[in-house]
Order: C-alpha cells, then sequence, then structure tokens
C-alpha cells in the first residue's frame, strides 16, 4: 500500500465518522493527483492546501491536518482533531503542546516499512555486489574483474537496531537472502523464525 492509498482510507474514515458533517483537513506537500483523489473521497470534505507562510491561518478552523504540524499551529488550531504525518517517525512531533491535546496523531509507519526495507537492500546488494565499481567502469567500457571480489550474503551476520515496522521488513529480507539476523530494540519483542536474537 502506497501513502495515497493510506491518506485514502485514513480520510474516509475520518470523514464518515462525522456523517454528515463538513471536515476541514489542511494538506501539505500533496501532488495535484493526490489532491483530485482526495476531493474524490466526500462532498463533505474540504481541503486546504497549505504552506509554511499560511499554515497559521489555514489551521485555525481545520479539524484535521495531513503533513505534521508545528507547536505553533496546535496552538493556533481551535478544532484540531487528527494529525496525519506522512513520515514512520513521530518523534520530532511529540511536542508539549501536541502531547498536552487531545489531538489523535497518525503516521505511515507501516506503509512505509517495505519501500524503506526494498531501498536499504538495495543499498546493501550495492555495496555488496559493487555496482559503484561497475557503474564507474561502465563509460570507460573496462571490465576487468579486478576488484569486483563481492560479498555474499548467505552466512553474514544482520544487525537490526530497532524493530519495529521498518526493522521487521528489513529482517524479513535479510533472513530471506540467508543471512543470520539478530536485533535490539527498547521494546521486548517477542523472537521470530526470521530474528534469531
Amino acid at each position: 500500500m502506497n501513502r495515497l492509498a493510506c491518506l485514502l482510507a485514513a480520510v474516509v474514515l475520518f470523514v464518515s465518522v462525522a456523517a454528515a458533517q463538513s471536515k476541514k483537513v489542511v494538506v501539505f506537500d500533496l501532488s495535484p493527483t493526490e489532491l483530485a483523489d482526495l476531493r474524490s473521497v466526500s462532498a463533505n470534505l474540504a481541503l486546504a492546501e497549505a504552506t509554511t507562510k499560511d499554515a497559521l491561518e489555514k489551521v485555525a478552523d481545520a479539524d484535521a491536518v495531513l503533513g505534521g504540524v508545528s507547536p505553533e499551529m496546535v496552538k493556533a488550531a481551535r478544532k484540531l482533531q487528527w494529525v496525519q504525518i506522512y513520515s514512520a517517525g513521530v518523534e520530532g512531533y511529540m511536542f508539549r503542546e501536541l502531547v498536552n491535546s487531545n489531538i489523535t496523531v497518525t503516521n505511515t509507519k507501516i506503509i512505509q516499512g517495505p519501500e524503506i526495507a526494498d531501498h536499504a537492500f538495495a543499498l546493501l546488494l550495492a555495496l555488496t555486489r559493487k555496482i559503484n565499481l561497475a557503474v564507474a567502469r561502465r563509460a570507460s567500457e573496462e571490465w576487468r574483474p579486478e576488484g569486483f571480489d563481492a560479498i555474499e550474503l548467505t552466512g553474514k551476520r544482520a544487525l537490526i537496531i530497532g524493530l519495529g515496522g521498518i526493522g521487521a521488513q528489513i529482517a524479513q529480507r535479510a533472513w530471506a537472502f540467508g543471512m543470520k539476523v539478530e536485533a535490539v530494540d527498547p521494546r521486548d519483542t517477542p523472537i521470530t523464525a526470521m530474528v534469531e536474537r
């Protein structure tokens, strides 16, 4: 599921709970296609595109925000109920004004896990297969085998720091490549078939 699908599902749920009431949702950094898809969710949805310059004004009477908030925005928002953050991490949003409010904060932790894990493995494979050398030699068409001592992942040990939504996806990919997977996490996370310890 991609970011747009996640946003659509969340907005549908938010608007449907309101029944016939109109809801104002302030949005940041969405493409015209994403905005059009969101507008198709409900006739009771009023989208307001915002920038950092006009955010305080637009959020003042908003019911929800897609894209994150600042302490000033939370103070200015008189009826804000929900903030959907585009990232998996919420640490940057855990300021006093938001934490001490009744505003629901959601993120895309599970949604982005597969995409980020795929990217992490693409980088790992590029490094272990010496793709950087192949790309550099492509222009000169020098295909000497020197320096291409690729590292095989099978049997190697992977240490995952943080076994949340993204870390679990990385562990799954490492295990599929035959790696021995270990993880550390501040929570007491149960061992799975993919994670040795």
